[in-house]
């Protein structure tokens, strides 16, 4: 072959163009076209024959130049690009790129039967007419080339090459100084090796400065300048680490890619019409993470196509859609990427489950009685599970999810299911960024210290003997904890690893507890001290403790000590922890009484002031030093997570005192529940505490970015309003001036706790509506029947009468039932999501997020629904 060298970059770049072939016949095949599709068709398919031609590749350019002739047919009008024609073309597309993978073996195959049908597809549109340069293709640029030309094609496709090779701005000019060098590219091609190896020599690097870091801590007192070297050691290593992570990032459109094509092949085969949409190409992921993803994804899309999705004819009588859909969604959440597959199917069968299982011998029918049916639901993922009752092709072998779950556990994630039976089934996947080096908590139990993945971790609680509002209580023969008015589910690390067979005393000191996430569920783990945040190396467990399901990995701290890694799913697994559908103690509601307390995260800035959140706005807390943020433009920035977060300082909006020196060492509070974050600066951080607000009535303290003031632990505290604060930092993407439309309209707003009634009710009255509020369900109710309401915002869990309570109270009255309801609440939970709609609530939605919340306000009124 000549030219082997450059066999590489054609079979690379030939292969883009073969994705550009088959993504563009199927935006055809859903009349997704523009003016340019064609364009793009005709010259993939023409880039990829005139390079072939340049390595004699001779069946890659006589199939190339046969589909050619065709997309020139429908350039210029001479033809229609049917369903039929499109199959043809993506049957030769697919073999085109099986010749271009493997191009030395290209003209071994027999391709005449394919060429036949393309000649005479070809002739049955124009059999004697020669194909010339077209007016069209002629002002596009793009030449086309006659049959009856060999030696010009030839010699033009070696011309063309040379170009790509050596682009004409690059080529060394007569009048070029001497020692010129020759610069082709701004890109150098590196081995997927090297950059593995590169990968495993950072890996190594953050182990050694932590180790460092270890040793010479208690010297950096007595060594001038020590501190400042271990934290530049430190930035540095860290900055590498992720830059060398970024040579491995790829976007998941490298997977998602394929998928269109096997869901219309997959459809096809089994008599169905599946449309697939796609969302979240751009997301970034570690490359052998796209790689262990194929499977699982591969696995539940075909699942849903074979399983989920009905017969059009099904689907018609059943009233829906004769096209089945499936969304797939990726996107970054918490330091985590999620993926969602869902189906508008026909969902899962519970009971053929249970009954599969049981016939199966996974679980007897003894076992069922103390299953709920996320448990029930579980099952699928065990080996050799599997509904179909004949085997076929895509199912019925028993195989599939369960590869699924060994895939994701692989890669420290996990996998949730929801489905509504005939609605459809959701899979929610969550796994790492990348498994390589993770940011993680080292605790102990017993003395042996053990590692837990940061990401698995929701919050740490200290519960203190004597207190009501957090407290650790055994039911029975289990633990709970109970914090905010949930129980959660609790172990201790100790039992649970066999590290002790005597029951532990909770009652003679502190404990302290780990929220932890399992899937969409969370509990409680008990362990004896944290000591710190550290970055950990990922190292695969040793042979022997392959199946201990409690451990994912092992690492070296930085005291040289070697650690397990926990494993929070395996744990669950391993403690046979029962999750309850019921989260809500039912007793203060029943009394009637709320505690009305909420978690506050209490602050200060540079000259004195006090200020505080909510915790259920902040995502996390970082300490920085100022000289790590960076200024462009107007605005200041830090490197949050691999990407830029704008900081600001409150002085600079807010009315309050600036010190005239400010410290090095500072906080930046990263906010949630928004739409663009902005990290907030502050000097100092004093305490989360637990604490019910009153407000004062003071106005000399009554400005905008504050929802009001408040003393708390003998201070003079100022409630941020972090929405008002961003409109004035970044008016652009936070203003809100859609008032038009909201003349007159009233909401009620039933509320308990005076922070979120008052921040809520902020919300609304900047957007312009005119709010009515109450404290509860009852006095809601008792506005309700006095005065006009266009529509209602109510919490869950209110004393007296709760939201659920109060939303039954209007749908049973039928003077209010076009009145829209929106539920705003803390818990984001799906069982209590669907009692909230079974009661009547159109719309549910978190706390604090005010965006949301003002838009769900206008769907609501824009539907017309308004009372009778």
């Amino acid at each position: 072959m000549q030219h082997a060298e450059f066999i590489q970059e054609f079979v690379e770049e030939a292969e883009a163009h073969i994705e550009t072939l088959e993504e563009g016949l199927l935006r055809y095949e859903k009349k997704d076209i523009d003016a340019e599709l064609i364009h793009d068709l005709f010259r993939a398919v023409h880039s990829i024959k005139g390079t072939a031609g340049f390595f004699e590749l001779k069946n890659i350019v006589e199939l190339s130049h046969k589909m050619e002739s065709i997309f020139g047919q429908i350039r210029d009008g001479k033809r229609s690009l049917s369903k039929s024609l499109i199959d043809q073309l993506l049957q030769a597309t697919d073999q085109l790129g099986e010749m271009i993978r493997d191009p030395q073996s290209s003209d071994q195959l027999d391709i005449h039967t394919l060429i036949d049908l393309l000649d005479q597809i070809q002739q049955n549109t124009e059999p004697h007419a020669e194909i010339t340069v077209s007016q069209q293709a002629v002002e596009a640029d793009e030449p086309f080339i006659s049959e009856n030309k060999e030696q010009n094609e030839k010699e033009h496709e070696i011309e063309e090459l040379y170009e790509e090779l050596v682009p004409e701005s690059e080529e060394i000019k007569e009048d070029d100084p001497p020692g010129k060098s020759l610069i082709l590219e701004d890109r150098v091609r590196v081995h997927v090796s090297v950059l593995n190896d590169l990968l495993n020599l950072s890996s190594e690097m953050v182990l050694a400065r932590n180790q460092l870091l270890s040793v010479l801590k208690s010297h950096e007192k007595s060594i001038p300048n020590l501190k400042n070297i271990l934290q530049n050691i430190n930035n540095l290593t860290t900055d590498l680490q992720e830059k060398v992570m970024q040579t491995r990032m790829q976007p998941i459109e490298k997977l998602f890619h394929k998928f269109p094509r096997m869901i219309r092949d997959l459809a096809k085969q089994v008599g169905k019409e599946v449309d697939l949409e796609l969302n979240g190409r751009d997301v970034e992921l570690d490359k052998s993470i796209i790689e262990l993803l194929n499977d699982p994804l591969t696995h539940l899309l075909r699942n849903a196509v074979d399983h989920g999705i009905e017969s059009p004819v099904t689907r018609e009588n059943l009233g829906k859609n004769r096209i089945g859909s499936i969304h797939m969604n990726a996107y970054h959440e918490g330091g985590l990427v999620h993926i969602k597959i869902e189906d508008d199917g026909a969902g899962i069968d519970i009971d053929q489950i249970e009954q599969k299982a049981i016939e199966n011998g996974i679980i007897t029918r003894e076992d069922t009685r103390k299953m709920k049916e996320r448990d029930i639901l579980q099952l699928i993922f065990s080996p050799g599970f599997s509904t179909a009752s004949t085997v076929t092709d895509l199912s019925g072998r028993g195989v599939g999810l369960d590869v699924v779950k060994t895939n994701l556990e692989k890669l420290g994630g996990s996998i949730d299911i929801q489905t509504k039976w005939g609605e459809g089934t959701t899979f929610h996947l969550t796994m790492p960024l990348t498994v390589a080096i993770i940011p993680a908590l080292i605790v102990s139990s017993m003395g042996e210290k053990f590692v837990i993945p940061q990401i698995n971790v929701q919050e740490m609680v200290r519960v203190k003997p004597g207190e009501h509002s957090v407290k650790l209580e055994r039911v029975r023969e289990s633990l709970l904890l109970k914090l905010r008015n949930k129980l959660y589910p609790t172990v201790h690390l100790s039992e649970v690893l066999g590290m002790t067979d005597q029951s532990i005393d909770f009652d003679s000191g502190t404990s302290c507890v780990l929220i932890l996430k399992s899937g969409s569920m969370r509990y409680g783990l008990i362990i004896d001290q944290v000591y710190d945040e550290e970055e950990i190396l990922i190292k695969s467990l040793p042979q022997p403790l392959n199946k201990c399901v409690a451990y994912s990995g092992v690492t070296i701290l930085g005291d040289g000590r070697v650690a397990f890694i926990l494993d929070t799913d395996g744990l669950v697994e391993k403690a046979e922890i029962s999750f309850d559908d019921e989260i809500v103690e039912p007793a203060e509601e029943e009394t009637g009484l709320s505690s009305q307390k909420q978690e506050l995260l209490m602050f200060g800035t540079s000259a004195g002031e006090t200020f505080c959140m909510d915790l259920e706005l902040i995502a996390r807390i970082e300490k920085v030093n100022r000289s790590q943020i960076e200024r462009i433009g107007d605005k200041d920035f830090i490197q949050f997570q691999g990407e830029p977060l704008r900081v600001i300082e409150l002085e600079d909006y807010l009315p309050i005192g600036r010190a005239s020196g400010a410290e090095q060492e500072c906080y930046v509070i990263v906010p949630k529940l928004v739409k663009h974050p902005i990290g907030i600066m502050c000097s100092r951080i004093y305490d989360s505490i637990e604490s019910s607000i009153e407000f004062s009535q003071n106005n000399d303290i009554a400005f905008k970015g504050i929802v009001g003031s408040a003393i708390l632990q003998n201070r003079i505290v100022l409630l941020l309003n972090i929405y008002e604060l961003f409109e004035m930092a970044d008016p652009e993407n936070y203003s809100y001036d859609d008032k038009t439309h909201l003349a007159q309209h009233t909401v009620l707003l039933a509320e308990d706790t005076p922070f979120f009634r008052r921040l809520e009710q902020q919300y609304m009255e900047s957007a312009g509506y005119h709010v009515l509020a109450a404290t509860n369900g009852k006095e809601a109710w008792e506005i309700l029947r006095s005065h006009e309401v266009d529509v209602v915002v109510t919490d869950i869990h209110m004393p007296i009468m709760n939201g659920i309570e109060f939303v039954k109270k209007i749908r049973s009255d039928g003077k209010y039932a076009d009145l829209p309801v929106i539920a705003v609440t803390s818990i984001n939970e799906q069982a209590m999501k669907e009692k909230a709609y079974e009661a009547g609530v159109d719309f549910y939605e978190i706390k604090l997020d005010k965006q949301r919340l003002l838009e769900k306000l206008k769907t609501a009124l824009q539907e017309g629904r308004s009372v009778v």
